[in-house]
C-alpha cells in the first residue's frame, strides 16, 4: 500500500464513521402536523380499549435537522381519575310543624290541643304528659313542658335517642 491509498482509506473511514455517527445521533423523525399532534394528545383510549385519562403534551421543542424544522412533542398520560365514593345519605332532620294549638285551661294542669299536618294527628295534651306521635314513619315520644306562663316546650324523642325541641306560646282563644 502506498501513501496515497492510505490517505484515501483514512478519509473514507472517517467519512463512514461520521455518517454512521450522524445517523445514530440524529435519527430522522416523522414530521407530524400540529392538528394530528393535538388529536393524538387528546386521545383517551389506552391499550385494550380501557379509559386511561387524557394525553397531555408535557414538553415541546423545535430543532433543525439537515435544514428541516422538526416539531417534537413529548406526551405523558395523566392517571385515570379515581372514582369518588357515593355520598353517604345524611339523615334528614325531623321537622315538626304545629299548625294549631289551643289552651283549654289557664289553671294547672294546662291542657293544649296540638294538630300536626305532617302527622295528621290531633290530641289534647296536659303538661308533663307523654304522648306518642307518628311522624315520617317514626314513633316519637312527645312530652309537653311548661316553661313560663304560657310558654310551652314540646320535646320530641326519636330513636335512637335523638331529641327535637319545639317551643311555642299558647293563650286563651
Amino acid at each position: 500500500m502506498n501513501k496515497r491509498d492510505l490517505i484515501i482509506n483514512s478519509i473514507l473511514l472517517v467519512l463512514i464513521l461520521s455518517v454512521t455517527a450522524a445517523l445514530v445521533l440524529f435519527r430522522p423523525t416523522q414530521l407530524v402536523p400540529p392538528s394530528e399532534a393535538i388529536r393524538r394528545a387528546t386521545e383517551t383510549e389506552g391499550a385494550g380499549g380501557q379509559e386511561t385519562g387524557p394525553l397531555m403534551p408535557a414538553a415541546r421543542s423545535f430543532h433543525t435537522i439537515a435544514g428541516a424544522r422538526v416539531f417534537e412533542t413529548i406526551i405523558t398520560r395523566t392517571p385515570p381519575p379515581t372514582p369518588t365514593p357515593p355520598p353517604t345519605p345524611t339523615p334528614v332532620p325531623l321537622q315538626v310543624c304545629i299548625a294549631q294549638y289551643k289552651l283549654f285551661s289557664m289553671d294547672p294542669p294546662y291542657s293544649v290541643t296540638l294538630f300536626s299536618p305532617q302527622a295528621n294527628q290531633q290530641f289534647d295534651w296536659k303538661v308533663g304528659e307523654k304522648r306518642v306521635l307518628t311522624l315520617q314513619g317514626q314513633n316519637l315520644e312527645v312530652t309537653l313542658k311548661l316553661v313560663d306562663g304560657n310558654e310551652f316546650l314540646a320535646v320530641f324523642t326519636a330513636p335512637p335517642n335523638q331529641e327535637y325541641k319545639l317551643g311555642f306560646f299558647a293563650g286563651p282563644r
